[in-house]
């Protein structure tokens, strides 16, 4: 149990630096699709609604979360037993306002068929069947633990890669992320305007 416990902070630290990793790169003009027609991964699909998501039967770590203050609420898995997510080390769920808004799976490592970020994004191109419009490489900086190619379209944002030798593959709705993004905006005006010295 604390071999497996040693793990799973490895895992969340890998998520933590993916999150740092992917914010703040350029996007090129953005792929057409939209929230309804991005891919469908292991299950599980942006804009799924938490009650689906938990019929999936997925060994939660310590359940789904309350929402905090956003409306933003988390669920992780780890080593999971279920068939669906054979080969998968950590899946990290977000929701917003009940709604599945990102998804991050971090597979096993597999050096010897994708011994690049580049290879595997390639690959999640070609079964996923995505776009050829609107990629872009990230983790080009020689600091960067993620190497890998990221797709903007309209409605979502994907990107895969190799986040210190393991495969990552995160979606993030740019719907949900704009919401938040309000939230946070209205709370910290909130704060700002009734602060009294």
């Amino acid at each position: 149990m604390r071999k497996r416990h040693g793990l799973a902070s490895v895992v969340l630290v890998f998520i933590s630096a993916f999150a740092a990793c992917v914010f703040g790169q350029a996007h090129p003009a953005p792929c057409a699709l939209d929230l309804d027609q991005a891919p469908t991964v292991r299950g599980l699909k942006l804009g799924m609604t938490s009650g689906e998501v938990q019929s999936k039967g997925f060994d939660w770590v310590g359940g789904i979360l309350t929402p905090d203050k956003f409306g933003v609420r988390s669920a992780t898995v780890l080593f999971s037993q279920n068939q669906d997510l054979k080969g998968v080390l950590a899946v990290q769920l977000e929701f917003v306002d009940e709604t599945l808004a990102s998804i991050h799976i971090q597979y096993e490592q597999q050096a010897d068929i994708f011994p690049t970020g580049d290879k595997f994004a390639e690959q999640i191109k070609q079964t996923l069947r995505l776009p050829s419009v609107g990629w872009t490489p990230v983790g080009t900086e020689s600091y960067s633990a993620l190497k890998g190619q990221k797709l903007t379209c309209h409605g979502f944002t994907l990107t895969a890669g190799l986040l210190v030798f393991q495969p990552v593959l995160h979606m993030d709705s740019t719907l949900h992320q704009a919401i938040v993004a309000q939230r946070v905006a209205e709370d910290k005006k909130h704060r700002i305007d009734s602060f009294k010295p």
